[in-house]
């Protein structure tokens, strides 16, 4: 398309129709524009595509720009809108979105997932809902007039207006400092980090997701000890000098080079066996078929 290229709005408007031309205002608010937080990971046609596709998503777009709808009922829809473009079911909540997601993320990768990668907090949503609504409504109204921005998710900050990341943590304490272990065995030495640091293993363990290992809350007849961590510790460090001291990192690190190194022994023993049973079978197979022919 050249710069001289002239677009006909009202084409655009009855290719998209009249439903969606309705919503287009708080689609482009959402996903981000001068005065609104893009969505880290959901961009423009995401949000464009998530929206019109559920046809419960019109009535909560239309609170957020009905001029008569109240604060709380334009807070409501906003979280119910931003729960859904984040894919949770319609009685889901922002806060526990966020901890599902950070929980399936932490079991499937190896290192720490990044915040914006997760939904939103229930209060930074509802800032960026306000703002949303601040502008939606300047722009129906052509007109910045009569409105008060401090009332919709911004402040004063050195004379001039920022907006309002949040008024709530990111997340509770224990979960920002959650311990979870990557073990491939069963969680019982003080190798495992969530025993080392006297708690249960938990639902964001990377190997047993807190239910398949001896270490999990509801099977922890000895529950870890920072005296049984001492003994163990104790018994890799016992008659050796400082230069030879074994510390946690390198002990971590040996007791996962030594399970890699079996687990590979075992595949390559399992594929072998494999091959020699193939190979065992198609002789079976053309002497049978010599024996017919």
């Amino acid at each position: 398309m050249s710069e001289n290229s002239i677009i006909s709005i009202r084409s655009v408007c009855q290719q998209l129709g009249h439903e969606i031309c309705q919503q287009l205002l708080v689609i482009h608010a959402v996903g981000g524009c001068d005065t609104t937080s893009a969505l880290y990971g959901i961009g423009k046609a995401t949000v464009f595509k998530r929206i019109p596709a559920v046809r419960a998503n019109k009535t909560l777009v239309h609170v957020i720009q009905n001029e008569n709808a109240t604060k709380d009922e334009v807070i409501a829809a906003g979280l119910s809108l931003m729960v859904r473009l984040y894919k949770g079911k319609p009685a889901d909540k922002l806060n526990k979105l966020q901890h599902v997601v950070y929980c399936k993320l932490s079991a499937k990768s190896s290192v720490r997932p990044l915040p914006q990668k997760l939904p939103p907090t229930e209060r930074t949503a509802l800032f960026h809902v306000l703002r949303v609504r601040l502008q939606v409504m300047m722009w129906k109204k052509l007109s910045t007039a009569g409105f008060d921005p401090s009332l919709w998710g911004w402040h004063i900050v050195d004379g001039h207006y920022e907006p309002i990341m949040s008024d709530h943590p990111p997340a509770p304490d224990e979960l920002l400092n959650v311990v979870r272990c990557k073990c491939k065995s069963d969680c019982k030495s003080s190798l495992c980090s969530c025993r080392r640091n006297v708690l249960t293993c938990v639902t964001a363990c990377a190997g047993c997701q807190g239910q398949s290992c001896r270490n999990r809350l509801s099977s922890a007849s000895h529950p870890p000890s920072a005296a049984g961590f001492e003994h163990d510790i104790s018994l890799i460090s016992s008659d050796s000098t400082d230069a030879e001291v074994m510390y946690d990192s390198d002990v971590d690190w040996i007791s996962e080079e030594i399970i890699e190194s079996v687990d590979t022994l075992l595949d390559e023993a399992y594929a072998r066996v494999k091959a020699f049973m193939v190979h065992a079978v198609v002789g079976q197979l053309v002497s049978v078929f010599d024996w017919f022919y």
